[in-house]
């Protein structure tokens, strides 16, 4: 994977977002770009096809999926609950401070995006101006774009690395790579694009989530590790690392299977 590139004087992921989420005002520097830019406003459509699927497929599934295994979880909890209830009323306080604890573990028994993982974590590719979503073992070509929607569990530091057939690691967010990014908990895109590159065979991602900062130079050494038992991207579906991991293997073939 290849970061997109762009000329210094474009603007950065971040001011496209954010011009889109102020409805793109005429009087935005931004759109005065646009307008001699054609490939800005090709990210344009990118960042806004992006935010579409999500508001439309992404959010809403997610949200109800939520919503509806916190209610299941509630009433089963009274339903086993209650008679222990009935007969400590004497602890009645202390017995509902437990019972507000809806999800005792976190949020994080089930990734409601996560492919294999704790991360939730969708991809989502663009090919000759068409957007949509990429599952377990599709084919992607070269040139293809890709964007991730990601659902880190908490508050927290993330990173996004590739693996080719290669034993090649590329960090694909944060862009540059160095230390991995802060992030707020809750689904939402990364921002910025990856365009693959011409290596064929299969690849895979890896979304790294910790509480804590890690950076670069740690990723590479548990990946070192894990190569050489691994050897192959389909074998390496986590890194010997201190930080929680969804990963998704796709296939980058020259024709789609």
């Amino acid at each position: 994977m290849n970061a997109d590139e762009r000329t210094s004087g474009c603007p950065s992921d971040y001011a496209l977002d954010a011009y889109l989420a102020a409805g793109m005002p005429a009087a935005h520097p931004v759109r005065r770009h646009l307008e001699t830019c054609p490939s800005c406003r090709d990210r344009l459509q990118v960042h806004a096809q992006v935010g579409e699927m999500f508001e439309r497929d992404v959010y809403p599934a997610t949200v109800d999926a939520v919503v509806g295994r916190l209610v299941k979880r509630r009433a089963a909890w009274w339903q086993n609950q209650l008679p222990v209830l009935l007969a400590a009323a004497a602890s009645l306080v202390l017995v509902l401070a437990v019972s507000l604890r809806v999800d005792q573990n976190g949020g994080r028994e089930e990734s409601y995006l996560g492919v294999k993982g704790t991360v939730g974590v969708q991809v989502i590719a663009r090919r000759a101006g068409k957007t949509f979503r990429l599952g377990p073992g599709d084919t992607l070509l070269a040139g293809d774009m890709l964007r991730l929607v990601v659902a880190p569990p908490r508050a927290g530091y993330l990173m996004v690395v590739s693996i080719d057939v290669r034993g090649k690691l590329d960090v694909y967010w944060p862009h540059g790579g160095g230390a991995a990014m802060r992030v707020a908990p809750g689904e939402a895109p990364l921002p910025g694009s990856v365009v693959l590159d011409e290596q064929t065979g299969p690849e895979r991602i890896l979304v790294l989530w910790n509480e804590r900062p890690f950076d670069e130079h740690a990723v590479r050494q548990a990946f070192g590790q894990a190569w050489g038992r691994a050897g192959h991207p389909a074998s390496l579906e986590r890194l010997p690392l201190d930080a929680e991991q969804t990963s998704f293997l796709f296939f980058k073939g020259t024709t789609v299977r």
